[in-house]
């Protein structure tokens, strides 16, 4: 008898270890289809704007009147860690994308200004960084600020600027 009283209350109430992971699995479905149906309800349409497509990537759009200007070859000397070793010797080509002819008209008749500024920012720079490509990207970011501050103190327009600048040629040469 008292067998079957046992066996009575188990069966009715089940293990109390069972129960817990039965209330503990639909607090999460519960959870995870609640977060679904909100993103899908609510932030989906924040995220993208009134529905419409997000863009993925900016134009810097070129003016019809950009002129290149090709600064003569240069060369700069290499560093290296070894003393004892021959420096290497870096030639290089930079073409400035001015915003019109007249700034390229100007930039042609102080050309030495330009060049010597261009060289200055090359000299002296280690052989890893050389041969690094962000860095040669950062020199190029500074040789267009350069050039545009250059232009500001020969009293060139406002419209009168360098929008890019670009190697034609670059290499370095190890004796």
């Amino acid at each position: 008898m008292a067998d079957d009283e046992k066996q009575g209350k188990a069966s009715k109430g089940g293990s109390p270890l069972l129960r817990t992971l039965m209330v503990v699995t639909g607090i999460v479905l519960v959870s995870a289809i609640l977060a679904v149906a909100l993103y899908y309800f609510v932030l989906r349409g924040m995220l993208t704007e009134d529905g419409g497509e997000t863009p993925t990537e900016l134009v810097d759009i070129i003016p019809d009147s950009a002129t290149p200007f090709e600064l003569d070859s240069m060369q700069a000397a290499v560093l290296t860690d070894d003393p004892e070793v021959a420096s290497p010797i870096l030639v290089f080509q930079v073409v400035l994308f001015c915003s019109n002819p007249e700034t390229a008209d100007l930039i042609s008749a102080r050309q030495q200004w330009f060049e010597t500024m261009v060289s200055e920012l090359h000299r002296n720079r280690t052989l890893t960084e050389v041969r690094d490509r962000y860095t040669q990207d950062a020199i190029l970011k500074q040789v267009t600020q350069k050039a545009n501050e250059l232009l500001k103190r020969f009293s060139a327009p406002e419209d009168d600027r360098v929008l890019e600048s670009r190697y034609k040629a670059y290499s370095d040469i190890t004796p």
